[in-house]
């Protein structure tokens, strides 16, 4: 399948436009091409276009490879760029990797442009398909937290070394403590007599076994009673838990006879 990207030359010389152009082409490559020949078109086309992949000649009357990579960098910072020249040594090459070239090709070897090219596109359709993904996954993430924060149960999630990950606000207040005191913390080392009750060998039961937990247990410390509902994955658990002792004392209190 043919790869299909747009493209920036900066080069001065018609020739090496061309020259280009006739080696994508003979690729039979579906790519969109055009060209800068000096400071001012170069600053304008990133400026208003978004492109995948620049090819950059090393020497210009008003700008160099350097300076282009540089600019490249602060106007399109995720598009990869190619130093192809006929000019650069070897400690301008090693410069320009520095300044963030995705490759350097020299002209007398242009047999190598073709495949840079598609290996730069490909390189910048990934990078703008995890950016992609995590803007979505931020925004699930945001979602969830708005609705973990709406409700009453409180909710802890724990990873796999027993830190916490998150606490909703209801938790960190059932808990005793805030969301900022508990974040990164490790829960154990937090509530230290917790380790030992119920609670503990069923929150490690469940992360070993990978098995849903559902419990109603006193909270000896406290002398409180909580309902737990506990879903494990590889890398935690994810806690529900209510304060039931309300509910408890009503059912456990002996009943007053009417006289």
């Amino acid at each position: 399948m043919a790869a299909s990207g747009d493209i920036l030359i900066l080069e001065d010389d018609p020739a090496g436009i061309r020259l280009v152009s006739r080696k994508l082409e003979i690729a039979n490559t579906s790519l969109s091409i055009r060209s800068a020949r000096s400071r001012a078109p170069f600053l304008e086309a990133l400026g208003s276009d978004k492109f995948d992949c620049l090819i950059l000649d090393y020497s210009l009357p008003d700008i160099d490879g350097l300076q282009a990579l540089r600019i490249a960098s602060e106007l399109a910072p995720t598009t990869p760029a190619i130093v192809f020249t006929g000019t650069v040594g070897e400690e301008k090459a090693i410069e320009c990797m520095k300044a963030g070239a995705f490759d350097y090709i020299l002209k007398t070897n242009p047999a190598r442009l073709v495949a840079a090219v598609l290996s730069a596109i490909e390189h910048k359709h990934a990078i703008e398909g995890r950016i992609k993904a995590e803007a979505a996954c931020m925004h699930a993430n945001k979602q969830l937290t708005e609705i973990l924060e709406r409700i009453s149960d409180g909710f802890l999630a724990l990873d796999a070394e027993g830190k916490v990950t998150y606490v909703n606000s209801r938790g960190a207040q059932m808990l005793g403590s805030s969301q900022e005191e508990l974040r990164e913390k490790n829960f154990w080392e937090e509530f230290p007599d917790a380790v030992g009750q119920r609670f503990y060998g069923e929150y490690n039961r469940a992360l070993k076994e990978q098995k849903r937990i559902f419990m109603e247990d006193l909270y000896l410390p406290w002398r409180k009673w909580f309902e737990t509902r506990i879903y494990p994955s590889p890398d935690g658990l994810s806690i529900f838990f209510t304060d039931v002792s309300e509910r408890k004392r009503s059912v456990d209190e002996p009943k007053t006879e009417e006289r």
